[in-house]
């Protein structure tokens, strides 16, 4: 609902959460050229990549964001580039036909949009590269715990001494000090 959303958007201004570092005003803007450019074309493809690569943000996620069908998350992506509303209305009206063919669709989001403070929108920016990375490590991290698992198994075998089932254990004697056994 709206009002979830926009008290969403409240709460991430206020959240000890770390913000991603702000987009460099350069490539933002030469980002935002490039997206309304492919909105208006209708090239779903080139607007995710460069969604993703403006965002550095995963493809998956990237394709996550243009895919959602509310297009909150599309508000959230425009404005960690600190987009100009006019832009992610037009946006709005050419890229999603769905969200555009409806007023109160594009009228709800560009308010949501003017809303959203800048803050707000790196934190999920952060959350967004976080998510990727821990899925990443998820992938990656059973086999590296088994990889570990097995090494140390290996390594304990090896420093073990090896007592040979029906022989006497050695007895040590030291010579001065206290001995184990």
């Amino acid at each position: 609902t709206p009002l979830a959303a926009n008290a969403a958007a409240g709460d991430l201004e206020q959240t000890p959460l770390k913000a991603a570092p702000r987009i460099p005003t350069v490539r933002a803007k030469r980002a935002i050229q490039i997206l309304e450019m492919a909105a208006i074309a209708g090239d779903v493809e080139n607007f995710t990549y460069e969604l993703g690569d403006s965002l550095i943000l995963p493809s998956r996620v990237a394709a996550e964001i243009v895919d959602d069908p509310g297009g909150e998350a599309l508000a959230v992506a425009a404005r960690a580039l600190d987009m100009p509303s006019p832009n992610f209305q037009r946006i709005l009206l050419f890229f999603k036909p769905e969200i555009g063919n409806s007023v109160n669709s594009v009228y709800r989001l560009s308010r949501l949009y003017d809303r959203l403070g800048e803050r707000s929108a790196l934190v999920m920016l952060a959350a967004w590269r976080g998510s990727a990375l821990a899925v990443t490590r998820a992938k990656y991290q059973s086999s590296l715990h088994d990889g570990e698992r097995q090494r140390a198994r290996a390594g304990a075998s090896q420093t073990r001494p090896g007592v040979q089932p029906g022989s006497s254990p050695t007895v040590r004697t030291g010579t001065g000090g206290s001995s184990d056994h």
